[in-house]
């Protein structure tokens, strides 16, 4: 008896640990929330925080709970799992999502709770959960599949791989799904231990998550930034009609740009300063790369930075590779280190040994 009451009350003040953090953070991400994915996490905060207070209410005022009533308020949290997806998708694919695409994705959960209230009880419950689960898994797995493509459509918009980076996704989707395991086991048990863990579980996953949002914010930033969700390249059948006048005088302004001016050498270099410079847009120039010449923004440019890191390494002996890497537009050693021997099949030392001039 004892070590239940310590544990109801650990339980009590972790779960006022999990409110108050979740209060605190949604006004923080509402009110300072710079782009649609910080506003939308700020809005799933709210949420759990009003869904929380909700379900505390009920045993702090004494109200008793029929199991259909208990039943109907768990379909009501389901709601929670379709907001973090919500969110998921807006990191992954920013601005992909409209009023219509959200009125999709949470039509569903309507449907559970007009189900449930039609035909009421635990069988029906029970094959609710199944569908909700298989539901939420496939929503993650669709989240999963994008990941590599957010890679590709940087590429398309920078050529400074320092922000290319996207493991940082691959973890905060690995904490989201832990705490969507971790929610379905609270849900189907009444063990004191499991719900205490699970108090303490949410604690750090929270903290975890809002931590991956503010680490890596400039990632983020860039990818709403480039326009990274929305279709840059034309449909064929643009490009076959209008593909002469469009891309007239591409070839001569790149020529100039990278060969004379060797705009390259700029390691912040991205689309859109490439498309200022040659007084065209961004959907246009990224066609013309990808189409016209078969590969994408971040290949062509870093290949002119290849190309005058070969030629410093033959022709001064003793610069640094640092120094090479440098001058050439690559602002991270390792990155240009791999390039350059994926490109030339040897290190950038191999290279200068067997090209001394």
């Amino acid at each position: 008896m004892m070590e239940d009451n310590v544990i109801d009350r650990l339980t009590l003040l972790f779960r006022g640990a999990v409110l108050m953090y979740l209060f605190v953070s949604s006004m923080y991400y509402l009110r300072y929330g710079k782009d649609r994915a910080r506003v939308m996490l700020g809005i799933t905060f709210l949420f759990l925080f009003v869904n929380n207070v909700r379900s505390v209410s009920y045993p702090l005022f004494g109200i008793q709970m029929s199991d259909n009533a208990i039943y109907a308020s768990l379909i009501v949290d389901w709601f929670s799992i379709t907001f973090i997806n919500m969110f998921l998708i807006e990191v992954v694919s920013p601005r992909w999502l409209n009023w219509r695409r959200i009125a999709r994705l949470f039509w569903p959960n309507c449907a559970y709770l007009l189900v449930y209230l039609l035909f009421p009880g635990r069988h029906t419950f029970n094959i609710l959960v199944g569908v909700f689960i298989c539901f939420s898994i496939y929503l993650y797995i669709r989240v999963m599949l994008s990941v590599p493509k957010v890679l590709r459509r940087l590429k398309q918009m920078y050529s400074n791989t320092e922000y290319l980076h996207v493991e940082w996704l691959w973890s905060l989707i690995a904490v989201f799904f832990l705490l969507y395991v971790a929610w379905i086991v609270f849900m189907v048990t009444n063990i004191y231990r499991i719900k205490l863990s699970f108090y303490i579980f949410e604690c750090v996953a929270w903290f975890i998550i809002c931590y991956y949002v503010h680490r890596y914010q400039e990632s983020m930033r860039r990818m709403v930034g480039g326009g990274v969700v929305s279709p840059i390249i034309p449909s064929d059948d643009f490009n076959v009609q209008h593909r002469p006048r469009i891309y007239e005088g591409f070839d001569e302004k790149l020529r100039v740009l990278f060969e004379e001016k060797q705009l390259y050498l700029n390691p912040s270099l991205t689309l859109s300063d490439l498309a200022k410079q040659m007084n065209t847009n961004r959907s246009y120039i990224s066609s013309y790369i990808n189409v016209q010449l078969d590969t994408t923004f971040y290949d062509f440019v870093n290949s002119y930075r290849l190309r005058h890191a070969a030629q410093l390494l033959t022709s001064n002996h003793e610069m640094t590779i640092a120094d090479v890497a440098e001058q050439s537009g690559f602002n991270s050693l390792s990155t240009f280190r791999r390039s350059f021997s994926k490109h030339y099949g040897c290190t950038p030392i191999v290279y200068r040994n067997n090209n001394l001039e």
